[in-house]
């Protein structure tokens, strides 16, 4: 069946997407950058993001579809509420100093994620979520380091067939 998406909405950082189906009752499959994301019956589904960067959401309303985008160059985490937080501050080590990147407010959610913006290849990258409360830490609710790597990208080259001998020639560009 088709599944129909509305225009995204951000408010805070967060991106909020909603669809319908011409189904009776169906289960969604929601991938966001090629990942599974969530697996529900709701018609919207939010997640934070970076400014300025694009997603590419793709649902289903078909167990059997897969999405068209490889996963794969960001790094995507999430955690549950802790006690008398109210906001997480998620924080990136760059050049050995902890960098703010983002602010999420406590809503009473109880679980919320983060998707971090194309990372460098062949580079370890940490970051932290810490809980605050009256501006003061509670300490780290998540720290966590990824590796990236991803699929190279194709040669810079040119190809050439001859029909006529079946060769194929290859030429750097």
């Amino acid at each position: 069946m088709t599944v129909t998406l509305n225009p995204p909405t951000e408010f805070q950082g967060a991106v909020y997407f909603s669809w319908s189906s011409g189904l009776e009752d169906p289960t969604f499959w929601v991938y966001v950058d090629g990942d599974l994301m969530a697996v529900t019956t709701e018609t919207s589904y939010s997640f934070y993001g970076t400014a300025g960067e694009s997603y590419v959401l793709e649902v289903f309303d078909i167990e059997d579809h897969t999405p068209t985008t490889i996963p794969g160059g960001k790094a995507h985490f999430g955690w549950y509420s802790v006690a008398n937080a109210q906001e997480y501050r998620i924080e990136q080590l760059v050049a050995g100093e902890w960098v703010d990147l983002l602010h999420i407010l406590e809503d009473g959610s109880g679980f919320y994620s983060w998707r971090s913006a194309k990372l460098a290849d062949g580079v370890l990258h940490s970051f932290r979520v810490r809980g605050v409360v009256d501006n003061a830490y509670l300490g780290s609710v998540l720290e966590t380091s990824v590796f990236i790597v991803r699929f190279p990208d194709p040669p810079a080259a040119s190809y050439a067939y001859s029909a006529g001998t079946g060769a194929i020639t290859i030429s750097e560009a």
